[in-house]
């Protein structure tokens, strides 16, 4: 027997569809999404001492995240159709206070790219209140830049997409 999903109160990781490294954005949970997965691959070329030499390859960032109405995914479909560059920040191990807003998160990464594909997925999830029908959107991303955010230092990485 195959058990659904469970649902967690626990964030480990949101996407705002926004670049959280700039000094105005407030990150609220109601404009958040739950991330349920992201992968990506870049690779560089380093000489024989560890330096980067050389461009970086091409590369796609897939993430799906969990969202609460068909509204709400909206925006990725119209991403999509602009066919420009945007950013999405992944804000890992988070914490909201009282009114909703971001408290703290560990660390932090800015994607920027291009949306090339979007996919809804509907899946049945345990949640407190018994079985519930949760939307899931599956978005590839055409990577430009990634920038790594820690509690230190901020670390940028170039993405060649010619």
């Amino acid at each position: 027997m195959i058990m659904p999903r469970l649902f967690s109160n626990y964030l480990k990781a949101v996407l705002v569809m926004e670049n959280i490294a700039e000094q105005d954005v407030v990150v609220t949970q109601t404009k958040s999404f739950t991330v349920q997965q992201f992968s990506y691959e870049c690779s560089l070329s380093r000489d024989d001492s560890g330096n980067l030499y050389g461009q970086t390859i091409p590369s796609y960032l897939d993430f799906t995240v969990r969202v609460s109405s068909d509204d709400n995914g909206k925006a990725f479909f119209e991403r999509m159709q602009l066919n420009e560059s945007f950013p999405y920040s992944f804000l890992f191990n988070v914490s909201f206070n009282n009114v909703r807003t971001l408290a703290d998160c560990e660390d932090a990464m800015v994607a920027t790219g291009y949306v090339v594909d979007v996919e809804e997925v509907y899946d049945n999830a345990l949640n407190d209140e018994g079985m519930a029908e949760q939307m899931l959107i599956k978005v590839k991303l055409l990577l430009s830049n990634i920038a790594y955010l820690g509690k230190e230092r901020i670390l940028d990485l170039k993405i060649t997409n010619d």
